[in-house]
């Protein structure tokens, strides 16, 4: 007797235990194999909302800086990295990781004004160029 194939419904309860990321899941044991072979690697690690991201500008004698912003899922603030989208980044990008640790991003409260943030971001690429000077 040839055994039919019932395809498998994957049930809301059934996955209420699990942490998802996009469209894998992982159960907390895989959760914590991957946190634990994470920490052995080098460099800062972020926890971030992949639901939440945005773009950063500032414009400093002229030129325009970008930058990516995340939202942190450890403690609530708004991170900003250097990211590859404009060629006026890529000096700073070269020299960042010679640069002092508070340089590598930008950490800022989530309850900020965008006129604030602004100007937090360009200081902090000021920082950044002047270092590299």
């Amino acid at each position: 007797m040839e055994k039919k194939h019932t395809p498998t419904i994957m049930t809301l309860e059934k996955h209420k235990q699990l942490y998802y990321g996009h469209k894998f899941y992982i159960n907390k044991i895989r959760l914590e194999a991957f946190m634990y072979s994470l920490s052995k690697l080098k460099g800062n690690h972020v926890y971030a909302n992949p639901q939440v991201r945005g773009h950063a500008y500032a414009l400093i004698d002229k030129i325009e800086y970008t930058g990516r912003v995340y939202e942190s899922l450890e403690d609530a603030q708004i991170l900003v990295f250097i990211d590859e989208e404009s060629t006026n980044n890529i000096p700073l990008r070269e020299k960042l990781p010679s640069l002092r640790k508070e340089l590598h991003f930008l950490k800022m409260p989530i309850n900020i004004t965008f006129e604030e943030s602004d100007l937090l971001v360009a200081n902090w690429i000021k920082s950044i160029i002047n270092e590299i000077k």
